[in-house]
């Protein structure tokens, strides 16, 4: 009976034949520039993002001004939820070095970045130490320095008769995507040593003997640098840390957010033209279906009476609807595909720019999303077909 039910409703969509090609155009009209819009949308999307990520120190946070921060303030801010590496920050003003090369002439201001190993910002590289350091890409194109070249570095203090001075060995340069400006990542003890010449300690490393002894100095610590997870962490885990601390934060959690609403507003764009045109799509499969049952009541009741059960008989509906769908899908991809073609020509030849990208998981999900709108409207014409009554309509009809 199943085979009886499906031949019937296969013959009935063929010999329909214009109304069959009507709905396919339907689905064509709503589902390409659906498609074109998606597209779009999703090249817009990944270009915003795009844009954002080559952002260097983009999940960064750092504290701004120079009060003390306590080492409970410190494991506070380190267990937020979100932070993936924190350290602390010596004072601002002691945060600098002269650099050169140790045969070189060219001479230009460092910064000096406290790191250790954890930090996401060395990526797979092995942490600094008081001798072996990494350097920034803006360092190395200001002294025209490469990994294993000798770097000389100084600085001076009010009150200090001498600069502390030292050489270092460059052991990697990070990449401009990695770490913005010129500076040189060397390990916390590093940074300490510098505020304790500052404050009139001896710093044998640095070639300070005199002063007090280095032993006798309490560290403290005038900030954080803090790395978290993902972008969405960067704006609450500022706003926390700001609260924590009472002090304000550098971070590019405003950047993050202005781009993040963007593809939100994007997303919610095509989504209410992707619900008008399914309902568009929904209601006119559905007016057909229905139209289809109406035209074949006849028939559909004199096989129901030759012993066709109910549910032998929902592949009436099912079928064509299935069909339909699937094919005007399809035939919309491949609309889909020549227009990007046509796009990309157009751009080949001077025309402006066109970013369309349709992921496997957007086709899917298409697919998909016909599957269940081929469910939805089959079961608004289920509905009309269970109301015949086949005795009835034989008996109006003899």
């Amino acid at each position: 009976m199943k085979a009886l039910v499906l031949k019937l409703s296969l013959r009935d969509m063929l010999h329909h034949r214009l109304e069959l090609l009507c709905n396919l155009a339907l689905i064509l009209g709503i589902v390409v520039p659906l498609l074109a819009v998606l597209g779009a949308k999703n090249g817009l999307t990944a270009g915003l993002l795009d844009r954002l990520n080559q952002q260097p120190g983009l999940l960064d946070i750092e504290t701004t001004g120079n009060e003390a921060v306590s080492d409970a303030q410190f494991d506070a801010v380190a267990a937020l939820d979100g932070v993936a590496f924190a350290i602390q920050k010596n004072r601002s003003r002691n945060d600098f070095m002269i650099a050169k090369l140790a045969e070189g002439t060219r001479f230009s201001n460092a910064r000096i970045i406290p790191t250790r190993a954890g930090d996401p910002q060395l990526g797979a590289l092995a942490a600094p130490t008081m001798t072996n350091v990494i350097v920034s890409a803006g360092l190395a194109a200001a002294l025209g320095a490469e990994t294993g070249d000798s770097l000389t570095v100084a600085t001076d203090a009010p009150g200090r008769s001498r600069q502390a001075r030292t050489s270092l060995i460059i052991d990697a340069v990070l990449p401009e995507a990695a770490l913005d400006g010129v500076a040189i990542l060397v390990p916390l003890t590093f940074a300490e040593q510098l505020e304790a010449f500052a404050e009139g300690f001896a710093i044998p490393d640095f070639g300070i003997t005199e002063g007090r002894d280095l032993s006798q100095r309490i560290t403290t610590y005038e900030g954080l640098r803090v790395t978290v997870d993902q972008l969405t962490d960067v704006g609450p885990v500022a706003s926390q840390i700001q609260a924590m601390l009472n002090r304000n934060t550098n971070s590019k959690a405003a950047q993050i957010a202005g781009t993040l609403l963007t593809v939100q507003y994007l997303a919610r764009a095509f989504a209410i033209i992707a619900l008008v045109g399914a309902v568009g799509v929904t209601a006119a499969l559905a007016a057909s279906l229905v139209n289809a049952v109406v035209r074949k009541r006849r028939a559909i009741a004199t096989v129901m009476l030759l012993g066709a059960a109910r549910k032998d008989m929902v592949l009436f509906p099912v079928a064509p609807a299935l069909i339909t769908i699937m094919v005007g899908l399809l035939l919309s991809l491949l609309c889909y595909v020549g227009l990007v073609a046509l796009a990309n020509a157009l751009q080949a030849g001077g025309g402006p720019g066109v970013a369309m990208r349709l992921p496997g998981a957007d086709i899917a999900l298409l697919l998909l999303g016909g599957i269940l709108l081929a469910g939805l409207v089959s079961a608004l014409a289920i509905r009309k077909l269970f109301s015949v009554d086949p005795a009835i309509i034989l008996r109006d009809q003899s």
